[in-house]
């Protein structure tokens, strides 16, 4: 139960794990799925790369109508003056836009304040094939730093990195068996796999970014904080400094902290060299460290 807690405290998303992985590993599950979740807002307003951004809605617009026409062929954009909207089609299809697979809608209105453009996303079922997002993401364009405020319901179809959700057929008092007895103060507890959390919880918080190494292109540097409710429990999820190069989907600098019922859990990543972050997970059971691939978030 309180892996399936601590799982659940970044964005609600979950993963059934074979019993061979531990805890803190399913932590580290849990983390890149939020990555990606993450970075499927920031996808929807990529546009006008390798220049300076427009300064007008129409024109930003404009712009963000035609780089996701020229990277996603398969969509369906509609351009009407300062108002996107795209239709990715079903998942199914293979429409891949930034890198991913996407299905769903996404309405995206330009607007400008005080001479800082501003996107409203409306996101009907977006989805990656893993997470679905429908709800409302407020994005701010401003080139030196973007308050990215999200309230959003998240379904969770499929488990982490890309994989299905695993299913567990063997007997349950076998696996318990294998596990051996339980830790000190915790019998009677079952100790198979963890059944993950619920598939859908909403999240309410924001975050601000800034330009890695001066630009957003090479990556981003976040901070923030978020809500997230769900059937098993309430969580707060705070990132501190963690950068994120653009194209990989592990932080090679940062930290994310979870603090809900069954305590504090606090993951941290430090770049080793061009493939490999070594992330360090401290919770209430101790101390682990994993190496894993920065791009495909596999464990070394």
């Amino acid at each position: 139960m309180r892996n399936s807690l601590l799982a659940l405290f970044l964005f609600g998303t979950g993963c059934n794990l074979a019993d061979e992985v531990s805890e803190a590993r399913a932590q580290l599950e849990s983390a890149l799925s939020t990555q990606r979740m993450a970075s499927m807002e920031s996808d929807m307003v990529a546009a006008h790369r390798g220049g300076p951004l427009p300064t007008d809605p129409l024109s930003f617009a404009e712009d963000l109508a035609a780089f996701i026409e020229s990277q996603a062929a398969c969509s369906t954009v509609v351009e009407d003056g300062d108002t996107v909207t795209v239709d990715f089609g079903d998942v199914n299809d293979d429409c891949t836009y930034q890198g991913h697979t996407y299905g769903g809608v996404m309405v995206a209105t330009i607007a400008e304040s005080e001479g800082v453009l501003i996107a409203t996303l409306q996101l009907d079922g977006l989805t990656d094939g893993i997470a679905t997002l429908t709800g409302e993401v407020y994005i701010d364009l401003a080139e030196s730093k973007r308050l990215i405020a999200s309230d959003v319901h998240i379904s969770m179809a499929g488990g982490c990195l890309g994989g299905e959700r695993a299913e567990h057929a063997e007997d349950e008092g076998a696996r318990d068996d294998r596990r051996g007895p339980p830790p000190e103060g915790e019998e009677g507890q079952r100790h198979g796999p963890p059944p993950g959390p619920p598939p859908e919880s909403d999240v309410v918080g924001e975050r601000v970014q800034v330009p890695l190494d001066g630009s957003f292109e090479i990556g981003v540097i976040e901070n923030g904080s978020r809500t997230m409710s769900a059937e098993g429990g309430d969580a707060e999820i705070t990132t501190v400094d963690l950068a994120t190069r653009a194209g990989e989907i592990i932080p090679e600098s940062g930290s994310i902290t979870m603090v809900g019922p069954p305590g504090t859990m606090t993951i941290s990543f430090a770049r080793i060299d061009a493939d490999t972050i070594e992330v360090t997970l401290d919770g209430p059971r101790g101390e682990e460290i994993i190496a894993v691939d920065p791009v495909s978030g596999e464990a070394q």
